[in-house]
């Protein structure tokens, strides 16, 4: 399996061609996540991808297995059309993040060409469409199986 960096640079790779709605793209794209009030409404909608926590656990006599944390942080700027909705724009975007993870690329797991036993979301996703100060905000949990 993958060592690290690999995996989580595949993983944040994802999103690199992501196109949807009238064919948006992401304006800023980073490994490095940035504070929400540094990232301004031309440099969105903005992609970030942070890694978390890991968790280990062994049953003695078989191999490791882990648990690797990732979100991937999104803004985007709202309140452009005061007659827009949003919550769509923010709806339509997580369906196109939640595609990038397709589960069933083996025997429905999603294994990063190979890299990991299964990729996936896992947890709450953050869902702030910005109806009130035009700032909308999206973060959605992942886990990496390695085995």
């Amino acid at each position: 399996m993958g060592r690290r960096n690999d995996v989580f640079k595949a993983l944040y790779d994802l999103s690199e061609k992501l196109t949807w709605g009238n064919n948006q793209k992401f304006q800023t794209r980073s490994r490095r996540l940035m504070h929400f009030d540094k990232v301004d409404a031309n440099m969105q909608p903005a992609f970030f991808q942070t890694e978390h926590a890991e968790t280990t656990t062994v049953t003695r006599g078989n191999p490791w297995k882990q648990i690797w944390g990732a979100s991937w942080v999104v803004y985007l700027a709202s309140g452009k059309d005061s007659s827009a909705i949003p919550a769509d724009d923010v709806n339509d975007l997580i369906d196109a993040l939640e595609a990038l993870l397709p589960q069933d690329e083996v025997g429905g797991r999603f294994t990063l060409g190979g890299l990991v036993y299964d990729c996936y979301i896992e947890g709450e996703t953050i869902k702030i469409p910005g109806d009130i100060d035009d700032q909308g905000m999206i973060v959605i949990p992942l886990k990496l199986l390695i085995p």
